[in-house]
């Protein structure tokens, strides 16, 4: 055998033996994702025909949402630019195994923004990697921010939520408002309102103001505030003025964060609802206390006759704070006169007091919603 032939022999040899090596032939393709990584991967899209802006960016969070009264915890989080492309967009998240806690609960969601402008939010959670929830392939859909006037008028927008992990029932309304809330000591006026009806979606539900900037004056101080209610019942509210339109402050985006009115176990025919608040604009100290109370004001040469009480520790919130009075219907007399009263002190110091009579439960006065303005002691 010549030396040509001896060395074709050695190269077929040689390649034969490569084809015969483990991976030799899945080397020459191309890496696909790996599906026992550490990973959350789905897809984010939307069911309108509507085409995005090429400057549209997408964001896609994964969260912890076990802890009831707290904000998710973001896990991890991916930004994609649109670049004139469509939904559906596909998104990975990476997570650190070592940080997940099966008995914890965690969930994807998803927005689209055109610079400041959320065109797209998610309005549901959807479970991932513990309690069975999957961990690819999870379908995020998102849903319009709705803009209902022309682009020339003048709107505050924005998304109303809470940080319980609790659904609302079908039937909740929510309600949001524009107020001026410039007067000390008197009433907010209300410039344009907006009712949203759940229809089971869930938070955060996007809203929309519309207002004549005709009668903003630019001296004066406005707020957004919401409520959500099912039937009678006042279910969450806004604890503080969320500054808009004036003074620097956003008219686009502006999240209300409603708390919840603790109930008491008492049913809506045994409850009184409402806020405490004051038109002052200074600040209470965290150890400041809210006592708001029930009483029958009947007997006029007579001291009250108290009926129910709530403490109320501000913990740094500030106004309005929420209020459920308690009370056995049975103890009621249609006959009689019930008000209610609120007041603010710092140990034993008193530092507002309502100062009028505000009737509720019998000869037609209300039972929910009944504000409580308190007004400053003088010092």
């Amino acid at each position: 055998m010549n030396k040509s032939n001896k060395l074709s022999i050695v190269m077929l040899g040689v390649l034969l033996l490569a084809a015969c090596t483990p991976g030799a032939i899945n080397a020459t393709k191309p890496a696909g994702p790996d599906v026992t990584a550490p990973l959350v991967t789905g897809t984010v899209t939307y069911l309108q025909r509507s085409a995005l802006p090429p400057t549209a960016v997408i964001e896609v969070q994964l969260q912890d949402v076990s802890k009831m009264d707290a904000p998710a915890e973001v896990i991890s989080m991916q930004t994609i630019e649109a670049q004139d492309k469509q939904v559906p967009f596909r998104y990975i998240l990476k997570y650190d195994p070592t940080k997940i806690d099966p008995s914890h609960r965690y969930a994807v969601r998803a927005t689209i923004k055109d610079g400041d402008k959320l065109l797209f939010t998610s309005t549901q959670a959807y479970p991932v990697i513990t309690n069975g929830a999957p961990t690819r392939d999870v379908e995020i859909v998102v849903e319009p921010v709705v803009s209902s006037v022309p682009a020339t008028d003048s709107v505050v927008t924005g998304t109303v939520t809470y940080l319980q992990r609790s659904a609302l029932p079908p039937t909740a309304v929510i309600e949001v408002q524009l107020q001026d809330v410039s007067r000390v000591g008197a009433p907010a006026v209300v410039m344009s309102t907006q009712t949203i009806e759940a229809q089971g979606k869930q938070v955060p539900f996007p809203y929309e103001l519309k207002y004549d900037p005709a009668q903003i004056d630019a001296r004066n101080t406005y707020a957004v505030r919401a409520t959500i209610k099912d039937g009678g019942k006042l279910l969450f509210t806004s604890t503080t003025h969320i500054p808009v339109i004036t003074n620097g402050a956003p008219t686009s985006n502006v999240e209300i964060i409603v708390e919840p009115v603790a109930s008491s176990g008492a049913t809506s025919q045994s409850v009184i609802t409402g806020t405490v608040t004051y038109r002052n604009r200074s600040a209470l100290p965290p150890t400041a206390v809210i006592e708001v109370t029930l009483a029958d004001v009947s007997l006029a040469d007579a001291p009250a006759k108290v009926i129910s009480t709530q403490r109320i520790e501000a913990g740094g919130k500030q106004p309005p704070f929420p209020y459920e009075l308690a009370y056995d219907p049975a103890q009621i007399d249609p006959k009689n006169t019930y008000s209610v009263s609120a007041r603010i002190t710092v140990g034993n110091e008193l530092l507002f007091i309502s100062d009028t009579m505000i009737p509720v439960l019998t000869r037609g006065a209300p039972m929910t919603d009944v504000p409580i303005n308190v007004v400053a002691m003088s010092r």
